[in-house]
């Protein structure tokens, strides 16, 4: 039986040990929106997959649609993808990739929800004093939110600016946005 490959861009949002030396991956993409899927031997010394398949990484993959879920064929590291991160680019994009698991519920396509993690993710890459990083946050969280429809429409500044515009936000407005941002997590119970 044939099986079709689907090729494309993926951030790797975690990943989870299953088995002796497998993992299962939880990828963004942006053709299928947030995937689950396993790499069978990935923990192997000598497996070809391991490097490109990191966390908080931009990586090309091939997929195959299997019966319970996908399954990861090949790999490839991505240009795209942030050479070395910062402690607080690192933190910074765990949480936003910890906000994105816990919302997401099973695939579907959301352009804008990969545009904004691509955002946070070439965002941490570059020096992010740690200070602003509580900002920065603030900034991510509520464009995550209003990708996914949980956000109102205020503070439409902060959604259409780039990240690194928020290292100018007031500090009366972040705290704003997070207790926006906790308040729309209340309410959808997830």
């Amino acid at each position: 039986m044939a099986y079709h490959i689907y090729h494309t861009e993926a951030i790797v949002l975690a990943t989870r040990d299953f088995s002796e030396a497998d993992k299962i991956f939880f990828l963004l993409t942006e053709q299928f929106g947030l995937v689950a899927a396993s790499a069978r031997g990935v923990r192997l010394l000598s497996s070809k997959l391991r490097y490109a398949l990191r966390e908080k990484s931009v990586c090309l993959v091939d997929l195959v649609r299997g019966r319970d879920m996908w399954r990861i064929v090949n790999a490839y590291p991505s240009d795209k993808s942030p050479a070395r991160l910062s402690p607080a680019g690192a933190l910074f994009l765990g949480r936003m990739s910890a906000l994105v698991l816990r919302l997401v519920r099973g695939e579907g396509r959301n352009t804008s929800l990969y545009a904004v993690v691509r955002e946070a993710l070439s965002f941490a890459a570059g020096d992010m004093p740690e200070g602003e990083m509580l900002r920065a946050e603030a900034a991510a969280g509520a464009k995550i939110l209003h990708a996914l429809g949980y956000w109102p429409e205020k503070h439409a500044g902060v959604i259409s600016a780039p990240l690194r515009d928020a290292f100018g936000m007031e500090e009366t407005v972040r705290r704003e946005i997070v207790r926006e941002i906790n308040a729309s997590l209340r309410e959808s119970h997830l």
